[in-house]
């Protein structure tokens, strides 16, 4: 990257964001014609090299979902659920301009995490651990003291748990 000085750093600013916000534009733009591409020719190829290009989860997820393509285990779009799913996507529902594809911006869109199970021994342990370092904060700043709730029962109860469950196993 080419680094220049400023001495108008508002303006510098500024562009940064003007530039920023005419990059997203330019890549949702790409990514619906990507999909009315698709659409006419089964042809997404250049959806793998946009999110490469990009390197945002965000829109791997919204092009699997409004353009029903479909992630391989390493990466990669490997296969798409067909020209149905596309259509329905592009096309407005009534009283509408534009298909969901069009108007849900792919940096505004959330990429659902994958549930990865659960441990609720973890989660009692990472909440303990919390809870001390919350303390802390608080013996060093006393004016933090106003941002908690502490319940010292509750941690002591979750600690003789977990020790409970340790000595049965």
């Amino acid at each position: 990257m080419r680094y220049t000085k400023t001495n108008d750093i508002k303006t510098c600013v500024a562009n940064a964001i003007k530039g920023y916000q005419k990059g997203r534009n330019g890549v949702q733009n790409a990514a619906v014609n990507i999909l009315i591409h698709a659409y006419q020719h089964g042809d997404y190829s250049q959806a793998e090299v946009l999110c490469e290009g990009v390197g945002s989860k965000t829109l791997v997820k919204w092009f699997e979902d409004f353009g029903g393509l479909i992630q391989g285990e390493n990466g990669g779009f490997t296969g798409w659920k067909g020209k149905s799913h596309i259509e329905k996507s592009l096309t407005p529902v009534k009283g509408a301009k534009q298909g969901a594809a069009q108007s849900t911006m792919y940096w505004e869109y959330k990429a659902e995490k994958i549930w990865g199970g659960f441990d609720d021994l973890k989660a009692a342990r990472a909440l303990i651990a919390k809870h001390n370092a919350a303390v802390k904060v608080v013996e060093e700043n006393p004016e933090a003291a106003s941002k908690v709730s502490f319940h010292p029962e509750l941690i002591a109860a979750l600690e003789n748990a977990i020790e409970m469950i340790e000595e049965v196993a």
